[in-house]
């Protein structure tokens, strides 16, 4: 399932009847149109800046450094350089995608990956599984609907796809098979 105005894809695998994995992805490229407008930016300075300092200097009636200080210089390479690398570097640490792997009868695994393919995994058994619901949380602007499990003796609730955030055709189509595989008492959409 893809909706036409959110950048998340569902991939649901089913390996055999009692076992199936939601894959919540990211579809968005990891270099977005302004980050390959600065590293075009700096692919064509860096060349220039060398041709300029090999070439120039014997033609120049001043030095080069007394043309363009190396203030203004460095103000034009690092400040552009250092927004590229901090975007790619936070783009790769960023979730690319969350799954919801249901067993049933055994329990289920949450997993998030990051684009740069470390993972963090969390189990939940069966047993403990009080029940899985879909709610929605309001802040000042949005409502946000969100796919949760209520675990025995815990206090708070385990959001499934916490940091992608999937609308809710996305949520409402997992829930509906995700559920029937938990087979909890009390199973149920709060929205």
């Amino acid at each position: 399932i893809m909706l036409p105005s959110s950048n998340l894809k569902l991939d649901v695998k089913r390996t055999n009847p009692s076992t199936i994995e939601f894959v919540v992805s990211r579809s968005d490229p990891l270099l977005t149109s302004f980050d390959r407008v600065i590293l075009l930016y700096l692919l064509l300075l860096i060349p220039l800046r060398v041709y300029a300092y090999t070439h120039l200097e014997d033609t120049l009636s001043e030095p080069i450094s007394d043309v363009l200080p190396l203030s203004i210089e460095r103000l034009l390479l690092g400040v552009p350089l250092s927004i590229f690398l901090v975007r790619v570097f936070l783009k790769l640490r960023s979730i690319k995608s969350e799954s919801l792997l249901v067993v049933e009868g055994f329990g289920v695994q949450l997993c998030s990956r990051t684009f740069l393919g470390s993972s963090k995994r969390q189990f939940i058994s069966t047993d403990r599984i009080e029940a899985l619901i879909i709610n929605e949380g309001i802040t000042f602007h949005t409502v946000i609907f969100y796919m949760a499990i209520i675990v025995k003796e815990k206090q708070q609730m385990i959001l499934v796809f916490e940091n992608l955030r999937p609308r809710l055709p996305i949520l409402e189509a997992v829930y509906k098979q995700a559920a029937r595989l938990v087979n909890v008492e009390g199973a149920q959409s709060a929205s």
